[in-house]
């Protein structure tokens, strides 16, 4: 009987070790948490556990970042306290809680909607603001590129960051035409 209890467990773990390279080849090929996860805890002693760990978490940090979500942001730093990603979660987290939108209202104050809305301004030569109000009403200047002021019409809307770097706001896309 312990002959065959032997036989049972060497052809278990000569089973487990065939199928590793298999299972860690798909895991990689599929490239997603599920699989990654799954190979761990199959494999929790394999030379590729860690390298599965640290894919887990590289593509929990890219799911978080891509949601554009705080709550997912956080719930990533929270699991990963000490992600080589940090730094970059916490940009992202900046970022988000200081992004605003908003139309398009006005450009270096001495423009009106309507000007803005026919079209007449278009050849600007420099780095100005431009006002956009939210939707509570509230108005916010930000600074505004060269290559987006030649872009802008009235009614668009914006999105502007505060910028840490400068220490104000500015334009970072045009989200909406008019």
């Amino acid at each position: 009987m312990k002959y065959l209890t032997l036989i049972s467990f060497v052809s278990v773990v000569l089973s487990a070790c065939s199928n590793e390279m298999p299972d860690w080849k798909n895991a990689v090929s599929s490239n997603t948490i599920q699989n990654y996860e799954l190979f761990v805890r199959n494999y929790p002693k394999s030379k590729y556990a860690d390298s599965a760990n640290f894919k887990i978490e590289e593509l929990s940090y890219r799911n978080a970042w891509l949601s554009d979500s705080l709550i997912n942001l956080e719930l990533f730093l929270n699991k990963y306290p000490k992600s080589k990603f940090i730094d970059s979660a916490n940009n992202k987290i900046f970022e988000l809680k200081n992004t605003e939108q908003g139309k398009l209202v006005g450009i270096n104050t001495s423009f009106s909607l309507n000007d803005a809305a026919k079209g007449t301004i278009k050849d600007m030569y420099y780095e100005g603001k431009i006002i956009i109000e939210k939707s509570n009403g509230e108005r916010r200047e930000a600074l505004c590129d060269l290559s987006l002021i030649n872009k802008l019409k009235g009614g668009q809307t914006l999105k502007v960051i505060y910028d840490r770097k400068i220490k104000d706001w500015k334009v970072v896309a045009i989200i909406e035409k008019p």
